[in-house]
């Protein structure tokens, strides 16, 4: 075996290693194992679902492009203490794309206490578009946990002041009641330009507890 040999190995390795602290160091790295009641497997069954739904009815962010059900990957899923709240980071692959065919963005669902029907919407703060699914996943990862938290919409009259990895979360902005009048959850609904209220309901879809 030869020095070069042993130089080129060692560099390949070192490069592998730091390649590796990037992709375990970027925006999907935090643990959720254990953060479902129901399993965490068992939170990844709803939000695949719900993602079958909305391709299959073309709703929200799905409308436009043909994704691929069979690729739909499910990089992290966050319950509320209580499992009535989901906070989920998707990607799904679109057939046909001339570039970056790796689409992901952020899946909310909820469901009242006592209910086995969950209702799932796309929450489209930040979407992202990359040749590959882990920078995909890792750019709307980046900005949930990295940013969310101080940044606003609508000239930043309504503020998001809790990220996904912080307890309170779950009773903030996303998950209230009340916003503009609404019944919804804040999540639940959209900006009307006309009206400058949230008083657009989304167009959802249910998923039933088994």
């Amino acid at each position: 075996m030869t020095k070069n040999y042993l130089k080129k190995t060692m560099k390949y390795l070192t490069l592998l290693f730091i390649l590796i602290l990037i992709i375990n160091s970027a925006g999907c790295s935090q643990d959720t194992t254990d953060l479902c009641t129901h399993t965490k497997e068992y939170g990844e069954y709803l939000v695949v679902s719900a993602v079958e739904q909305l391709i299959d009815q073309k709703k929200m962010s799905f409308a436009t492009h043909d994704y691929d059900k069979n690729r739909i990957i499910i990089k992290q899923v966050l319950c509320s203490p209580d499992t009535t709240k989901i906070f989920s980071i998707i990607v799904v692959y679109e057939n046909n794309a001339e570039r970056n065919p790796y689409f992901s963005t952020c899946i909310l669902g909820s469901r009242e206490n006592g209910d086995t029907t969950w209702s799932f919407t796309p929450f489209n703060k930040i979407m992202a578009n990359f040749d590959d699914p882990i920078s995909a996943a890792n750019e709307v990862c980046g900005y949930y946990y990295n940013y969310f938290k101080g940044d606003g919409i609508i000239a930043d009259r309504y503020k998001f002041e809790y990220s996904p990895l912080e307890k309170e979360f779950w009773n903030s902005l996303l998950f209230q009641k009340g916003i503009d009048g609404s019944s919804l959850y804040f999540y639940q609904t959209d900006f009307n330009v006309f009206t400058h209220k949230f008083d657009i309901v989304k167009p959802m879809v249910t998923c039933i507890m088994k």
